[in-house]
């Protein structure tokens, strides 16, 4: 076993166990270099698998640089092939080592030719290159690896590499990953931002890059969702939109995303009588999305009155042909988009009194907005709730709704692309947002 305590050493034992499993290696700690009583053992052995006989990378942990930190290389390096063969690669890692130490020189020149390395944690980027070197013997064995295993590894273990060293390690994994592995990257961070903060920047990142070099719109992008393949595009320019701080990049992204609803394939989404499938939306769903990109792009000029425009506009439309029942989920939606500003309290009044001029709304429907509103939900409600009157601006200005979570938009958005079953149930994050600027 290594030099090390407990206290130094625990840490580093479970980030490397970790970093193995997430490479699909069979891990054993202190592993016996031979089948012997009292055999040398070794800290951390990755194996192939069970039919191993010896490991293909080992790990030596030492708490500090002191003189019999050399007995742990020559026990591997001196013994002959019968006895003990050679690793893949070989990592020394020493916890904390003095600025004056010549230890690790002297390690590397006397076995560096032998696959192995000194990695000093508590010296400059150390702990990225050990990150980096550990992925980079594992390319030798296997062409890729399980990158969602990977990136869950590092963010449980952030803490200890800290936040230099993961950007190290993330940008060369987003360079060596193979064609169908970067279809997941951005999905995963997206994922990964949920419990970590961290992954937020790279989403930003990738979006912003990829804007710049004209390819936003074509890079492929594997989240496993209806709602992400149809919508991901927009909600991108939304999501770059929301995080820019130039009031001239703001209103760039803003104009894309219009540009998308008024000139593209998205225009079909709403406007009435274009397919089934369309109108279902139109009348179901095209609420919930616009209260999305409303809240994602509201501080950009123009962007809260286009978004309760344009959401007028199809109320306006459906009301030729469609019953009133129906139109009233999207009217609900209307209601709190047009009372988060003084300047769309006309809309809201307009909504309000077209609303209680056809007898109200079921009162389920207001108290509990659903995200998505179909006609069975309709006859349930024709069934079970009573209506009632439009309550004036105050009930939907204040948080009288039930909403307990504090959820950001930006949870939002990525829970929206990356879980499917979350569409269903967003609507109370959306409309604490709504409120909450």
């Amino acid at each position: 076993m290594g030099v090390h305590t407990r206290k130094d050493g625990t840490e580093v034992f479970n980030v490397i166990e970790n970093i193995g499993e997430s490479l699909g290696y069979l891990v054993r700690r202190e592993n016996p270099m031979q089948k012997k009583k009292g055999a040398q053992t070794i800290d951390i052995c990755w194996f192939l698998d069970e039919l191993s006989d010896y490991p293909i990378m080992i790990f030596e942990i030492e708490s500090k640089a002191q003189n019999y930190i050399y007995n742990n290389v020559c026990k591997v390096f001196a013994k002959s092939n019968q006895e003990f063969l050679k690793p893949l690669f070989f990592f020394h890692i020493i916890v904390s080592s003095s600025d004056e130490s010549e230890k690790k020189d002297d390690l590397e020149k006397l076995f560096g030719s032998y696959n192995y390395r000194v990695y000093e944690l508590n010296k400059d980027e150390a702990k990225s290159d050990l990150i980096i070197d550990i992925l980079s013997q594992h390319r030798r064995i296997k062409n890729k690896y399980n990158l969602y295993w990977l990136l869950h590894c590092i963010k449980d273990d952030i803490q200890f590499w800290g936040q230099i060293s993961i950007d190290k390690t993330i940008e060369w994994v987003e360079k060596t990953i193979g064609i169908e592995e970067k279809k997941y990257i951005l999905p995963h961070y997206m994922r990964f931002s949920e419990e970590y903060n961290y992954f937020k920047k790279h989403v930003y990142r990738i979006l912003k890059n990829r804007e710049e070099l004209n390819i936003l719109e074509i890079q492929k992008d594997e989240f496993n969702s209806h709602f992400a393949d149809e919508w991901k595009i927009i909600i991108y320019y939304a999501i770059l939109c929301f995080q820019e701080d130039d009031e001239e990049r703001q209103i760039y992204y803003f104009n894309k995303v219009k540009s998308l609803i008024e000139d593209s394939g998205y225009r079909f989404y709403f406007t009435l009588g274009n397919s089934q499938d369309c109108n279902d939306f139109l009348l179901g769903f095209s609420g919930t999305v616009l209260a999305l990109l409303f809240c994602l792009t509201r501080k950009t000029i123009g962007a809260e009155g286009y978004f309760c425009k344009k959401l007028e506009l199809i109320i306006e439309e459906c009301k030729k042909i469609v019953n009133y029942d129906l139109i009233s989920f999207n009217c609900i939606w209307l209601l709190y988009l047009s009372s988060s500003s003084d300047e769309f309290e006309y809309i809201f009044d307009n909504t309000r009194e077209y609303m209680n001029n056809n007898g109200g709304v079921y009162r389920e429907l207001l108290l509990n907005t659903p995200s998505i509103f179909t006609e069975e939900d309709l006859e349930f409600l024709q069934e079970n709730s009573d209506k009632e009157s439009i309550p004036k601006i105050d009930f939907f200005k204040g948080d009288n709704t039930k909403i307990k979570s504090k959820i950001t938009i930006e949870q939002v958005v990525f829970k929206m692309l990356i879980e499917e079953e979350y569409l269903f149930k967003c609507s109370n994050d959306i409309i604490y947002n709504i409120k909450n600027k």
